[in-house]
């Protein structure tokens, strides 16, 4: 989530967009590299990036780029933790394409596919243990900047319910609703553990190969949250509202009040983005509507 608020939230755009790729631009520039591609086609979706599906010597792949001189750091970020975590498991290859003369890092991977049906609460709380679990032990703590934490996208979180209320996007119950749970949050963000956590974990961020064990996709988030972080962040997704009525708190070591403490960020701060993203879109929950709904899960 940092990268989009570094780039969308209050006019602070860290750098231009680089022009785009077409399909025979990139087929010329992956030729240049000695990779064969053919059936290229740009994906949709993707904010700061660009995806396209290709097949090289007939094997279904995904390339994928940055559109920002910043996006660079987040592709190779995603590129060095994807092979920490699947080395073995996938083809996941780093490319360099030189278009207008700047160098442009692809990660080059095999397709996959989204698990059928769905992930559920359960196995969301399984699946990011074991990628915890892995990234304890990663020696290459230089991966993610030592600036990117929980702290610091709590100052954010701070700063958008300010903007969110001054442009009364939130009502004054709402706001001191989460004002209440921002203040729990100050009091004890600064001794949570510490972990390597996705940051952006989505149902369209897992995907599967086969019967083969799933794989956590976008890594370019990665930041250092803390241990049950990513399975809120999960939550939070309107799809996954279904959810709602079971038991989804309580399942980590944080504890309920500050889980939703945590949820009530990542929500004010994903409201401020979609505001300033798309402030015309017809969004099919208010700001207040969402928020009513995080705050009385417990």
């Amino acid at each position: 989530m940092l990268s989009k608020i570094r780039h969308f939230v209050c006019d602070r755009r860290e750098q231009p967009l680089e022009s785009p790729l077409d399909e025979s631009q990139l087929a010329l520039l992956l030729q240049e590299q000695n990779i064969s591609a053919s059936n290229i086609k740009r994906l949709t979706g993707g904010t700061l990036g660009l995806t396209y599906s290709l097949q090289v010597d007939q094997r279904p792949m995904v390339l994928k780029t940055h559109l920002s001189a910043a996006g660079r750091q987040n592709i190779e970020k995603e590129i060095r933790l994807l092979r920490f975590l699947y080395a073995g498991e996938s083809e996941m290859s780093r490319v360099e394409l030189t278009f207008d003369q700047q160098i442009r890092v692809a990660l080059l991977m095999d397709e996959f596919e989204y698990p059928q049906p769905e992930f559920e609460p359960s196995q969301i709380m399984s699946l990011t243990a074991r990628y915890t679990t892995q990234l304890k032990r990663t020696p290459t703590l230089d991966i993610v900047a030592p600036d990117d934490t929980i702290s610091t996208l709590f100052v954010e979180g701070v700063g958008s319910l300010a903007r969110l209320y001054a442009d009364h996007a939130i009502s004054p119950v709402i706001h001191a609703g989460i004002e209440k749970n921002f203040s729990l949050l100050s009091e004890h963000i600064d001794r949570l553990p510490v972990v390597l956590c996705h940051g952006d974990l989505g149902p369209k961020n897992i995907m599967c190969q086969g019967d083969a064990t799933p794989l956590v996709i976008d890594w370019e988030d990665a930041f250092w949250g803390v241990e049950g972080y990513d399975y809120l962040y999960w939550l939070t997704f309107l799809r996954n509202r279904k959810y709602y009525k079971q038991d989804v708190l309580g399942r980590t070591s944080l504890g309920k009040e500050l889980e939703m403490a945590i949820l009530v960020l990542i929500v004010v701060l994903k409201s401020e983005l979609s505001l300033r993203m798309d402030p015309q879109t017809n969004r099919q929950l208010s700001f207040d509507q969402r928020l009513t709904e995080i705050l009385a899960l417990k």
